[in-house]
């Protein structure tokens, strides 16, 4: 008889129905029938059961006994019928575990129950890329049997191929290439199968992969091929299998780099000279002209070094930037590496780009043992780069005894000096290097030789505060005076920066305390300005000149006032410096320390009596009316408390009232006023502080003037009153201000020109309607000579076309008809210069008058 579980499986076969979703039900009874069954004679009907609802828990169960190659579980479990592929979220499937742990008859219940043999994981990990990978072999043929898809391939490209070759699982790398799959597919970077095993050494399969025509050049993104790999990890036999498959030796990377290139960098000695025996070009340079001998000199490749010699490689061949192997070598320190390409006869002299040669790259990085080989293959000592540095420069700029010390032996030019004309011995002192500025000199350098700018090695020294490096050159005698282009000496110098203990030094060695610039500053000239007050200290007790001005006149203590460097005013004060001394422009201390607002400055001053009056500049300025000017207003009070005049005036008869008047400076004129300064006091042309300040607007200061009784209808010497120039300038709250103080609003020019005409003929219209509501008199005409005197307002506005001002005076009921001497009237005057709409409101006007 015929078994249950045979006709499942045959309906399995040819309908696809899982064995494990068919009930076979006899129709005599009713009864289904168990799997294990032998078939009863009768007809059967066949059921097809839908899965069975499940808990994650249920899932796990399955997917566990699956893992754990439980068959008679799995099979119970997939009879209930139980989904095959049902999964918790982010876990593998039963069929993945089954195959990933070799269980072949777990897998096989799984296939019979239709579970999907392709499904992946969350990475793209397939049942038979996990089989391949475990090497797996029957789980895979299975798979394979069951038409799993052979290049399906992970979140990275990877095939089962991929990583049966990676994982050197030949037989199934055998069983993948013997159903098609793809030996060349290459994975999301670009690497194939052969690339991989390659890499790791899989010699067998490399082998099969060649015998299957597995293409042997492909590359990478970057352009690397399996040959390239091979080389680069050292996988001799790898190599050889792909050179006598006939790989490119020569194929070379996105940067230009072969299989030979790779294997010199890594030391990879054998498969080295495998390549070379493949006739791999030994000079072959990468995009940075980079040849194999170059990148195994730089990295140390003793042997490698020796092979290239050996086969004649080109031991001068340069990179971009003209650096060989030997200077590279050099830089490195590697030692026996240069040695080998000296005895080959590189080229020890052969420079960069930039002039650089092996010596001078050996010397800056103090690679002893290199400088002392290259010396005694007679590599030039001297030979400099492009800025005119030698090897002993650059060692004395780095510290670098010891390599100094060979260089000197061998006789290097102690002298030789950059394009810019300085020495070893300056760029020693500049940066400090005491013991090789010691051994420079023993050598007899040159210690006062000067640069392109005349510095010499200790001017440099004390610049840079190198105390030490200065004592030796003193002890040595170096020219302590000795100046660059500008007069500007070592000791000069340290007072600039506040270098007190240099300053010690080169004062008690007898440094010239006076030797002044070309501009004629002196040391403590320079300590003053920069406020650099223990040095100045330092300076006047070597008896430095206090009160020597420079080629301005300009004495220390006046660079001291006007920097406000206070306590070395003390100083100078108290070693009797002239507190009077004055410049070319006879300004003082005094002058400049107000002028610049340093009030403690002019304290210290005038409690030293310094002259606050006499002693004025050229233009009769005295501090106190610079100090007014510039609103410098806590000078200004403490000058008139220290008896300053406080009326003395310029040679322009200005007085510092009037100055603070003109600039607006309140506060500053309020001090004054209350300093009893005369408010009258006028300048050479008549002018007062109430003057200009009307004609400049300054309300407050006129409003002050006024309180403190200025006369406010004085007049100039062209007889212009304050309020005339207000009106003349448009300055309407002034004159609102003048006028309320009961200001003559009819004073005349000399000319006779009253505020109103000077408003009218300005055009200032609001000046007009205030003097016209104070009853300025609308038209009194001015008096002076000629054709048109007897002007009046309106005809003045008028003639300068000032439609406002006239219609304003008309409705003032200015008179119209009133002329000039020689008959012009407003009508005729406006007529004449084309002021046509002045002209129609003349000749319409009739009753334009308002109430004033």
């Amino acid at each position: 008889m015929y078994p249950v579980r045979a006709l499942k499986q045959h309906l399995h076969s040819r309908c696809g129905l899982s064995r494990f979703r068919q009930r076979l039900v006899h129709l005599g009874d009713n009864a289904v029938l168990d799997d294990n069954c032998t078939l009863r004679a009768g007809e059967v009907q066949v059921v097809l059961l839908s899965f069975c609802p499940v808990s994650d828990a249920q899932v796990t169960v399955l997917r566990d006994a699956a893992r754990s190659g439980l068959t008679s579980e799995v099979e119970n479990l997939l009879q209930r019928p139980q989904d095959p592929d049902a999964v918790c979220y982010g876990h593998p499937t039963p069929l993945l575990e089954a195959c990933g742990h070799g269980h072949l008859e777990v897998t096989r219940l799984l296939l019979e129950a239709n579970a999907d043999k392709d499904k992946a994981n969350s990475i793209g990990i397939t049942p038979l890329f996990i089989a391949a990978q475990n090497g797996q072999l029957e789980v895979a043929r299975l798979l394979l049997e069951a038409n799993a898809d052979a290049e399906k391939a992970t979140q990275r490209g990877s095939t089962p191929l991929h990583i049966a070759a990676q994982n050197g699982q030949l037989e199934v790398a055998r069983l993948l290439l013997g159903v098609n799959a793809d030996k060349d597919k290459a994975n999301d970077n670009d690497i194939t199968p052969l690339f991989i095993a390659a890499q790791q050494g899989q010699l067998e399969i490399v082998r099969l992969l060649l015998g299957a025509n597995a293409d042997k050049d492909k590359a990478n993104k970057t352009g690397t091929t399996p040959l390239f790999i091979a080389a680069q990890k050292g996988q001799l036999e790898v190599a050889r299998l792909l050179l006598e498959a006939n790989a490119d030796a020569e194929k070379a990377t996105q940067r230009g780099s072969t299989p030979l290139h790779i294997a010199a960098q890594n030391g990879q000695l054998e498969v080295a000279r495998l390549l070379l025996g493949a006739n791999a070009d030994k000079d072959n340079a990468n995009d940075n002209d980079i040849t194999p001998l170059f990148i195994a000199a730089q990295q140390g490749q003793l042997e490698i070094v020796r092979l290239l010699l050996g086969a004649n490689a080109d031991k001068d061949k340069a990179n971009k930037t003209g650096t060989t192997p030997l200077f590279i070598a050099a830089q490195k320190g590697q030692l026996e590496v240069a040695r080998l390409l000296l005895e080959a006869n590189a080229d020890a002299e052969k420079a960069t780009q930039n002039g650089v040669t092996p010596l001078f790259i050996a010397a800056q990085l103090a690679q002893l043992e290199v400088v002392r080989l290259l010396l005694g293959a007679n590599a030039d000592k001297d030979k400099a780069n492009k800025n005119g540095i030698t090897p002993l420069f650059i060692a004395a700029q780095n510290g670098q005894l010891e390599v100094a010390r060979l260089l000197l032996e061998a006789n290097a030019d102690a002298e030789k000096a950059t394009q810019r004309g300085s020495t070893p011995l300056h760029i020693a002192a500049q940066n400090g290097q005491l013991e090789v500025a010691r051994l420079l000199m023993g050598a007899n350098a040159d210690k006062d030789k000067a640069n392109d700018n005349d510095i010499t090695p200790l001017f440099i020294a004390a610049q840079l505060a190198q105390l030490e490096v200065v004592r030796l050159l003193l002890g040595a005698n170096a020219d302590k005076d000795k100046a660059n282009k500008t007069g500007t000496t070592p000791l000069f110098i340290a007072a600039q920066k506040g270098l007190l203990e240099v300053a010690r030094l080169l004062l008690e060695a007898n440094a010239d305390a006076e030797k002044a610039t070309q501009r004629g500053s002196t040391p403590l000239h320079i300590a003053v300005q920069n406020g650099q007050l223990e040095v100045a200290r330092l300076l006047l007790g070597a008896n430095a000149d206090k009160d020597k001005a420079n080629d301005n006149d300009i004495t220390p203590l006046c660079i001291a006032a006007q920097q406000g460097q206070l306590e070395i005013v003390r100083l100078l004060l108290g070693a009797n410096a002239d507190k009077d001394k004055a410049n070319k422009t006879e300004t003082t201390p005094l002058f400049i320390a107000a002028q610049k607002g340093q009030l403690e400055v002019a304290r210290l001053l005038l409690e030293a009596h310094a002259d606050a009056d006499e002693k004025a500049t050229q233009n009769g300025v005295t501090p106190l009316f610079i100090a007014a000017q510039l609103a410098q207003l806590e000078v200004v009070r403490l000058l008139p408390g220290a008896s300053a005049d406080k009326d003395k005036a310029n040679d322009n008869d200005t007085t510092p009232l009037f100055i603070a008047a003109q600039k607006g400076q309140l506060e500053v004129a309020r001090l004054l006023l209350e300093a009893n300064a005369d408010a009258e006091k006028a300048t050479q042309r008549g002018s007062t502080p109430l003057h200009i300040a009307a004609q400049n607007g300054q309300l407050e200061v006129a409003r002050l003037l006024l309180g403190a009784n200025a006369d406010k209808d004085k007049a100039n010497d062209n007889d212009i009153t304050p309020l005339c120039i207000a009106a003349q300038q448009g300055q309407s709250e002034i004159v609102r201000l003048l006028l309320e103080a009961n200001a003559d609003a009819e004073k005349a020019t000399a000319n006779g020109a009253t505020p109103l005409i000077v408003a009218a003929c300005y055009g200032q219209l609001e000046i007009v309607r205030l003097l016209l509501e104070a009853n300025a008199d609308k038209d009194k005409s001015d008096q002076h000579s000629g054709a048109k005197s007897g002007a009046t307002p309106l005809i003045v506005a008028a003639g300068s076309g000032h439609l406002e001002v006239v219609r304003l005076l008309l409705e003032a009921n200015a008179d119209k008809g009133k002329a000039t001497q020689d008959g012009t009237t407003a009508l005729l005057v406006a007529a004449e210069n084309g002021h046509v709409k002045v002209v129609r409101l003349l000749q319409r006007c009739k009753t334009l008058v308002k109430a004033f």
